[in-house]
């Protein structure tokens, strides 16, 4: 997938994908706002959310991920870094 997004566009999909699973109103997902902490999460939800972002993005979550991805902000950087690097052209 070559579509070229912005961190806004990102982090407005992000939301809307936690806002349905959550139902928390859209407006009131914050970037620092923790999956568990603020937005009452369980795991399982986060798993879903986490499954959710795979597919709108065409992106894979590591098992075990190198950076922190508790908060939807953090999930918004992962993502964007994941897109731009599967888009950067490989000199090999």
């Amino acid at each position: 997938m070559t579509t070229n997004v912005g961190r806004p566009d990102i982090a407005f999909r992000v939301k809307e994908i936690v806002s349905a699973q959550l139902n928390v109103p859209k407006d009131e997902i914050e970037n620092d706002a923790s999956f568990t902490a603020d937005l009452g999460a369980d795991s399982l939800e986060v798993t879903q959310i986490m499954m959710l972002i795979e597919d709108e993005f065409w992106i894979t979550f590591p098992e075990r991920p190198v950076t922190d991805l508790s908060t939807v902000g953090n999930t918004v950087d992962f993502v964007l870094a994941a897109r731009n690097a599967a888009q950067t052209p490989r000199c090999d």
